[in-house]
Formats: structure tokens, C-alpha cells, sequence
């Protein structure tokens, strides 16, 4: 009998498998030749700072079908958040909290400083923003009271500030709570095939975005508007001290990364789920960010 190798059985069980050290993952769709030179580079990013080492997953083999990387052995920084839960009232778990988006803050500076590139950047907001307006009618399908949906629309158009300067990084095109790791003193950016170029506005808007919403999981159904706020404030402090960076048209990219994330539970939401707890949620989260918005000019 032929035994099943790691690729086999990533390719059998969704995609990913792990086997000893090395984790294998089958790419959903085959990876472009500059995707894959992108992961083969990153070996190169590597920043001590602060007693901390901020790096990526390693990539060992990198083709268009099939990538081979380390397997990290850590806690993934949604998960850590999620076990305090409710139980952020206490000062010790809030402080805790911080740290962790602080860290998550610090990452991303050191990886948008780390390749600059010298290409022009066309990061037009008005085509941002028209985006963003036409997957607001997915949320009105998807049950958004129309006075919040144009609410919603006239919100983006006013944060239209112009086009966004010339700045061109290396962004991780997926950059959340879910995608960052602590394993011992390092924090690790994990899942990067979205890396490339791009602009910055692209992983901070994700990031904060995902924050603003953690009250989409139920597991973090006690976490506060304050205190969501706060790890955004807390985030975009850190990433401002690395970088020095004044970034122009988050609260845009902000808005737009949120009407998107909700456009995505729409569709991926059992039906019945989604009438029950999603769309509740999808108003509150709208609600939230129109009336205490989560990042400002």
C-alpha cells in the first residue's frame, strides 16, 4: 500500500497539513510567478526591537501548486484576545489586550518600512469609495434598513479626501488578529500569500476593521465599543511610532474594509444564523462606526 505523503494529504483535508516541522498548504488558486518570488524573499524580514523579534513564517518551498513552511508553534493573537472575552472590565486583561495590538502595530511598521518600493502608486480613493458604495446594496439585500444604507453612502462620499500620495510597501494583503502570532519573544506574520506591493492603507484598514467587529464572534460578545476603540487607538499609535508615516484616507479604508467584511458574513452565513445573529450584528457594527468612528483623520 502506497503511503500518503504530506502534499496528499493537504490536498485531501482543506488544503493544509502539518507534518513534523513543516506544514504544508495547497494554494486555493495557482500562485503568479511574482507571488511566488514575493514568498521566497521574505526569509529577509527579520527585526529586532524592544526585546521582540518581528519576522514571517518561513517558506521552504515555494510553486505555483504547493507551498512548504515552517510550522509555527504559538498562540495566534485572536485567540489569546478571545480568552478574555467579557472579562476585558479588568484592568490587568485590558492592559494585556493592548500589548498584543501594540505588538500587532509594531509588526506592521517594521514590514511597510522593509521593502520600499520605488513604483508609482495610483491608489485612487474615489474608485475606494465607489467600491465600497456599490457593496453597500449587498447590505441592503442582506437586511440593512435603507436609512443606515444611505447613511452609510453619504458617510464615504464625505471622507473622499483626494488621491492618496506616492507611497508604494510591502503590504500581507490579509492582515487581521487571526494572521499574527507570539511564540515565545516572537511575533510572526503567518499566511502571506497575499503579500505584494500596495498601499499601506490596504493592511491597516483590514486590521482595525477586524477589531472593530470582534463582536461578530460570539466569543467576544462582552468586548465593549470602548474598548474596541481603544486597541485601534492603541494599534495605530504603534504603527505611527515606527513608521513616522502620516497616513491620508484611513477613515475611508476603514469604512470600506468594514461594509466589505459584512458583505463577506452575508455569504457565508448559514441563512438562518444570519437573520438570527449576523444581521444584528452587521447594523450594530454600522451603527457603531457611523456614530464613534474607530479611526480619524
Amino acid at each position: 500500500m502506497t503511503q500518503e505523503t504530506p502534499i496528499d494529504k493537504a490536498a485531501a483535508h482543506g488544503g493544509t497539513e502539518h507534518h513534523h516541522r513543516l506544514r504544508v498548504k495547497i494554494p486555493k488558486a495557482a500562485l503568479s510567478e511574482e507571488t511566488a518570488n514575493h514568498l521566497r524573499a521574505l526569509d529577509g524580514f527579520r527585526v529586532v526591537a524592544d526585546g521582540h523579534v518581528f519576522r514571517s513564517v518561513r517558506y521552504h518551498e515555494v510553486s505555483a501548486h504547493c507551498l512548504k513552511m515552517e510550522h509555527v508553534r504559538g498562540s495566534v493573537v485572536s485567540d489569546i484576545l478571545s480568552q478574555s472575552g467579557s472579562r476585558w472590565a479588568s484592568a490587568k486583561r485590558l492592559a494585556s489586550a493592548q500589548k498584543l495590538v501594540h505588538l500587532a502595530g509594531c509588526w506592521l511598521g517594521y514590514f511597510h518600512k522593509w521593502r520600499p518600493s520605488q513604483r508609482a502608486s495610483h491608489y485612487d480613493l474615489h474608485v475606494l469609495a465607489q467600491r465600497a458604495i456599490d457593496q453597500v446594496d449587498v447590505l441592503r439585500n442582506g437586511g440593512l434598513p435603507s436609512n443606515l444604507a444611505d447613511r452609510l453612502i453619504d458617510t464615504i462620499e464625505q471622507a473622499i479626501p483626494g488621491e492618496v500620495g506616492d507611497r508604494v510597501v510591502s503590504v500581507h494583503g490579509d492582515f487581521k488578529p487571526g494572521n499574527l502570532m507570539i511564540s515565545g519573544h516572537e511575533v510572526i506574520g503567518i499566511d502571506m500569500e497575499g503579500y505584494g506591493w500596495g498601499s499601506p492603507l490596504t493592511d491597516l484598514g483590514s486590521f482595525i476593521a477586524s477589531t472593530a467587529v470582534l463582536r461578530s464572534a460570539h466569543r467576544f460578545r462582552g468586548v465593549s465599543l470602548g474598548h474596541r476603540r481603544l486597541l485601534c487607538r492603541e494599534f495605530l499609535g504603534a504603527y505611527r511610532s515606527v513608521t513616522e508615516w502620516d497616513i491620508q484616507g484611513l477613515p475611508l479604508q476603514v469604512l470600506k474594509s468594514i461594509v466589505f467584511l459584512c458583505g463577506y458574513m452575508t455569504r457565508h452565513q448559514n441563512p438562518l444564523l444570519w437573520w438570527l445573529r449576523g444581521r444584528p450584528t452587521m447594523v450594530q457594527t454600522i451603527s457603531e462606526a457611523l456614530d464613534h468612528p474607530f479611526v480619524e483623520e
